[in-house]
């Protein structure tokens, strides 16, 4: 996750965690999860980012997960 963010964490939890609630009601394996997940990205990013800007933004979301592994 971003260090700057212009959303407070409070905000942030509380989405994370409706999405924790939901893979785990479903019972969601890992591998299920991530593709379920990555195509919820890709969709978001499609319907809400300029053509122009989605390969831009996918690859700063990438570097962005890339990056918070490493912390």
């Amino acid at each position: 996750m971003a260090q700057n963010s212009k959303y407070q964490i409070q905000d942030i939890d509380t989405v994370v965690s409706a999405i924790k609630v939901a893979l785990s009601a479903q019972e969601v394996k890992t591998d299920l999860a991530l593709m379920a997940l990555g195509m919820t990205v890709s969709e978001l990013i499609q319907q809400t980012i300029t053509p122009a800007q989605q390969v831009k933004v996918a690859e700063q979301f990438g570097r962005a997960l890339t990056d918070s592994l490493k912390d």
